[in-house]
């Protein structure tokens, strides 16, 4: 049997953005949904896109590490400095950190947050998010 030509098969659905259900015909979403889908993480940790260190913080080549148990993590910068950042405390020994210190944190702060709050590091106490 030769099956080479044949045709695509498509087809339409739906899907809601606060549960991540799929139907295929957009009238079966007739209740409203049971299980709200969680917050994404720049929505949990109260950050907006349009803040310029927020889109530093997700841009920029920072690599986040995690050597021991506990709330401080290392972030290393494109520039190849290497800063401490304490996430319990909210602090980072860069020198923005220090200028702006009780406004709203620095790139390195929110760049750890992100990655906890999407599993790329773990948490404090060594676990993972998700």
């Amino acid at each position: 049997m030769d099956l080479t030509d044949g045709y695509e098969y498509r087809t339409r659905y739906w899907h809601c953005r606060k549960c991540s259900q799929e139907r295929n015909h957009r009238d079966e979403f007739t209740t409203p949904c049971d299980n709200p889908q969680p917050a994404t993480a720049l929505e949990a940790g109260g950050y907006s896109i349009d803040d310029p260190r927020t889109r530093r913080a997700l841009n920029e080549k920072l690599d986040v590490r995690f050597a021991t148990v506990g709330p401080v993590y290392e972030v290393e910068s494109e520039s190849g400095a290497t800063y401490e950042v304490d996430i319990e405390a909210a602090t980072c020994t860069c020198l923005d950190f220090e200028q702006r210190q009780p406004d709203d944190g620095c790139k390195h702060l929110r760049r750890v947050d992100l990655e906890i709050r999407t599993g790329l590091v773990p948490a404090p106490d060594g676990t993972f998010s998700r």
